[in-house]
């Protein structure tokens, strides 16, 4: 991240250094060398010339010139046939000598270019001019090219107007490609493209480096090539064409190898393939750099590494990786960090956690930004608008105008779509003021800004806006036709989320109309894309796609309540929970992390030859070539057939890991086909406003209302009866006629299958269905995929006793307990990690895993929740859900006997990311869990019953509820606070 202001360098240092190693030598050096030469040729012919060609480095067009002449025509000859045989750059220099020594150049001309050179070189600009003007040379080729390429110096020296220099420049290219000097047309071509591109005249740069590349390939200068590639893939990266940019990009890096450019070129790779989405490259290119000597050899390059990494992991849903690299980098900066840097790491940081949908950690880093930029002449349009955007997440509107108002103040001299984008953003905070009419005036200015920039994606930015402000105003109409044009720009070329984004203002638009049917078929189609989509996402859009994915259940859940359709409920349900743990946390980095590396690295590499694909036929599109098309379509196909079948693999071999990866879920039918004839499903699922349920048995299947969901929401958030001082008869009523009365459950049920939703899950079933059975399943689909685990071979029961000592709290149970239920027992200094996770990571398939011990957890990050072991040389003794992820688990049921196991991160409409969704991914079939803190003794006596009952012969849901039942009957634990918060999860 250094070097974000560019300091001013010399003239002749400019030159040199940006346009590369200059083939033409200073003149003064020319005449020496052309007298040796000359000498040589007089004693010994062209055998004794040809030791001087190899020693110097000199442009032998120069010293060919230099020798017609001195009048060594003879010598002129010979060294351009030498020349010309040993390199390509001086093709056509045989066919110039011969003319030379028709008519050689004076040496008055010589010696006037010479002269003009050294008042250049002492930055006499002015008289080196004004020679020229008058300097008109006679023998015209050689000289008039040298004139014209002087005269390009001069004027950039001068700092003249960019379109006169590279008009001289490219002047002095003609004239030296007419008389065949290819090598210094190149250069000339290579200094006007550099002039162009720091003028911001992209397409210009864009088209001297497509005239100046066949020469470097004709001449087979390789380091040229290298430099026109990358003017080429900077040009047009900033023209937003990133698929031809990525292609000059990567042949660049390929020719930098060995040169001492590798970080450079890289680097500009990573510029094109992270805003254009090539995430998995992207991701692959920064480990490569971040093992390059020269990052090895500059802390804050890898510092500023960890940044992009960071970026990517949000793109390619790691926010846990995303935060940890993140966090590396701000503490390098903060401590060693220049101004500039800290301010530019902070405001980095400021987008990450705005893209995590965390807009006050956003706003605590976008003010560092700020502090630590005063004074520096930043631009601060986007500091202000992600402040701006920030502040409209956290509800504050008014303030969220302010900044977004400063931000387009400061856009004003800024890009059109920076200047749109800003614009897009204030008409919405100012739509949800109700200030209607100011909005659509933005809007419109937003369009306007836009008329000159060809950029599709700046387009649709602003058509999600505007289809967002429609619905805010109930323009309905209008809001059908902003989200129809929106995907009318989607087709050229952009990704499917957006396309997705689209569909789901579709359904909102039309259930507003109250058209539930056009609003199931429009949010199922916005499900199916978000899904099955997975081309890479840019991470400026990833906290509303979060918020539009859920929001898109949410509609067709309410649509296909409207219609009163049960199947499309439980169909929308089971896709929401099926992609949960893919879509609204570390997934992708908790479902690849539990693959095998080979599986890992095979499904990497396949998702992105998929969005490549997907890239290639959406330009192919816009060609409105058929057979390019054809062509393009048929690949695709192919790529998403390698992919599927690779999912299907992970299906056969892991199942509940392929499920995450690649969703398949069952239907109503062959749910409702699996039901015995006392059993009954529930799913609770959430429209926008509303909680409603479906009931199946075999029987039949209906859909009823709950409540409202903030009402639902809050009476399961505080349904935890943990202290056995409080009176639960009146809140025990009251969740019943809440969750239970609305189910008109018939009386021939005796278990109930509840597939909850968000804090639904908190909700103590167990004392809302007296004398019924209950059972937990994450979805339906999982919890038929986990009764096809194959069961133990036997009764052997692993159990785990530790009496927390080093933590709050004792746990003298726990042992006693460990020692009556397990037919192997880890109890005290035995009971460490490393012993436990030996244990589970048997071949052997063990009846039960049983925990008893403390339990730690963590509601913002679920991967470090924790079960509380001790520690051995190699393991810290916590356990945590990040780690049991990566540890098969082969057991029937795993048993954890601690406080506030069945507690996680809540995701709305999901459910919770904890424990028992780490212990299906390991393997379990079954996890018992608890609500809330237990107690010590009346645990103990519930376990012991519970194996007792299960052991006989009861499965795990009945085992259940008659040790339930025991402890209710028992005067010592009637209340519900001691046996009401185990939850059994998975198969019964």
């Amino acid at each position: 991240m250094r070097g974000m202001r560019a300091a001013p360098v010399g003239l002749l240092a400019a030159i040199l250094c940006l346009a590369g190693p200059v083939r033409a030598s200073e003149p003064d050096d020319v005449p020496t060398v052309a007298k040796r030469i000359a000498a040589a040729f007089q004693s010994g012919g062209g055998e004794a010339v040809a030791p001087i060609l190899a020693e110097s480095p000199r442009d032998a067009w120069l010293v060919t010139e230099q020798l017609a002449a001195d009048g060594a025509l003879e010598a002129a000859k010979a060294y351009a046939a030498l020349a010309e045989e040993r390199s390509k750059t001086y093709s056509g220099l045989v066919a110039y000598a011969a003319r030379r020594v028709e008519n050689p150049p004076p040496q008055s001309e010589m010696n006037e270019l010479r002269a003009i050179t050294a008042l250049l070189e002492a930055e006499k600009h002015e008289e080196a001019l004004a020679r020229l003007r008058h300097f008109e040379p006679k023998s015209g080729g050689m000289s008039r090219a040298q004139k014209l390429r002087l005269t390009a110096w001069v004027r950039h020296g001068a700092r003249n107007k960019a379109v006169d220099v590279i008009a001289a420049y490219t002047a002095a290219a003609d004239a030296a490609r007419e008389i065949g000097w290819v090598s210094a047309a190149m250069v000339d071509l290579d200094r006007a493209t550099m002039v162009a591109y720091n003028a911001k005249a992209w397409r210009r740069a864009l088209e001297l480096t497509t005239a100046s590349l066949p020469l470097a390939l004709a001449l087979e200068d390789l380091d040229y090539e290298r430099r026109i590639r990358w003017y080429a893939a900077l040009a047009l990266r900033r023209m937003k064409r990133y698929e031809p940019a990525r292609v000059h990009a990567l042949r660049a890096w390929e020719l930098s190898r060995g040169t001492g450019h590798e970080a450079q070129c890289l680097r500009t790779l990573l510029m094109i393939e992270i805003p254009g989405g090539y995430t998995h490259a992207a991701r692959r290119h920064l480990d490569i750099m971040a093992g390059l000597d020269f990052i090895k050899k500059h802390p804050n390059q890898l510092a500023a590494n960890q940044i992009h990494m960071a970026s990517l992991d949000i793109t390619l849903g790691r926010p846990t990786s995303a935060l940890v690299r993140m966090q590396k980098a701000l503490e390098w900066f903060e401590e060693n960090g220049e101004p500039g840097e800290k301010r530019g790491v902070n405001l980095h940081a400021g987008k990450i956690w705005l893209n995590l949908n965390q807009p006050q950690r956003s706003l605590e880093h976008l003010r560092k930004a700020r502090i630590a930029g005063e004074g520096l002449g930043f631009d601060d349009t986007l500091l202000y608008y992600f402040e701006g955007r920030a502040l409209f997440l956290l509800g504050k509107i008014e303030e969220a105008e302010r900044a977004l108002r400063t931000a387009m103040e400061a856009s004003k001299r800024g890009a059109p779509d920076t200047q749109a984008a800003v614009r897009a953003s204030l008409a919405h905070s100012l739509a949800l003021l109700g200030r209607f009419d100011e909005a659509y005036a933005l809007l419109d200015e937003a369009r306007e800004a836009l008329k000159t920039l060809k950029e599709p994606s700046a387009v649709r930015g602003v058509e999600l806006v505007a289809t967002r402000v429609h619905l805010e105003a109930g323009k309905y109409d209008e809001a059908i036709q902003a989200a129809k044009n929106g995907l009318r720009f989607s087709k050229e070329g952009l990704l499917t989320r957006a396309d997705a984004t689209f569909e789901m203002r579709l359904a909102e638009a039309w259930l507003g109309k109250g058209e539930a049917a056009k609003a199931l078929a429009h949010a199922r189609a916005a499900i199916e894309m978000f899904v099955r989509e997975t081309g890479p996402l840019p991470a400026e859009v990833g906290a509303q796609q979060r918020l539009d994915f859920k929001r898109a259940f949410w509609l067709a859940t309410e649509a296909a309540v409207a219609l009163g359709d049960a199947d499309s409920f439980f169909e929308t349900a089971e896709q929401s929970r099926a992609v949960a743990l893919r879509t609204r946390m570390d997934a992708h980095e908790i479902t690849t992390n539990a693959l095998s590396p080979a599986l890992r690295a095979e499904e990497e590499k396949l998702e992105e030859a998929e969005a490549l694909a997907v890239r290639a036929y959406r330009i192919a599109l816009r060609t409105r070539k058929t057979e390019r098309i054809k062509t393009a379509y048929d690949a695709l196909t192919r790529a998403r057939e390698a992919l599927e079948q690779h999912r299907v693999r992970i299906r056969a071999e892991q199942a509940v890991i392929g499920q995450v990866l690649s969703p398949v879920v069952d239907s109503l039918a062959q749910t409702r086909a699996r039901l015995a004839k006392d059993e009954a499903l529930v799913v609770y699922a959430r429209g926008r406003k509303h909680v409603h349920a479906l009931v199946a048995t075999r029987a039949a299947a209906r859909l009823v209302g709950v409540g409202p969901q903030p009402v639902a929401t809050g009476a399961a958030e505080n349904s935890v009866f943990e202290e056995p001082a409080l009176s639960v008869t009146e809140a025990t009523s009251a969740l019943r006629l809440l969750f239970v009365k609305p189910l008109a459950l018939p009386e021939r049920i005796r278990r109930v299958a509840i597939v909850p939703t968000g804090r639904i899950a908190f909700v103590p079933f167990a004392t809302l269905l007296a004398g019924r059975e209950v059972v937990f399943m994450p979805s339906a689909t999982v919890g038929r995929m986990l009764a096809g685990r194959p069961p133990a071979a036997g009764s052997k029961v692993l159990a785990v006793g530790t009496s927390g000592a080093g933590l709050a709290g004792t746990l003298p149970a726990a042992t006693e307990e460990a020692r009556a239920i397990g037919t192997m027992s880890l109890v005290d200094k035995a009971a460490t990690e490393e012993a436990v996770r030996r244990g589970v990571g048997a071949k052997e398939r063990w009846r039960a895993l049983h925990l008893a011990c403390h339990g730690l957890i963590d509601t913002v990050n679920p991967l470090r929740c924790a079960l509380a072991l001790l520690p051995s040389e190699d393991r810290d003794g916590l356990w945590t859900v990040s780690e049991i992820l990566g540890t098969p688990v082969n057991a029937d049921l795993v048993a954890l006997s601690a406080c506030s196991t069945a507690r996680g991160k809540v995701f709305q409409g999901e459910g919770v990311m904890g424990f028992v969704h780490a212990f299906f991914v390991a393997g379990a079939k079954r996890v018992l869990v608890s609500l809330w803190d237990v107690d010590d003794a009346a645990t103990a006596a519930l376990m012991k019953r519970f194996y007792a009952e299960w052991k006989s012969g009861l499965d795990g849901a009945a085992a259940l509820r008659k040790a339930q039942d025991a402890l209710r009957l028992d005067p010592r634990w009637q209340h519900p606070s001691y046996w009401a918060g185990w939850q059994l999860w998975g198969v019964p």
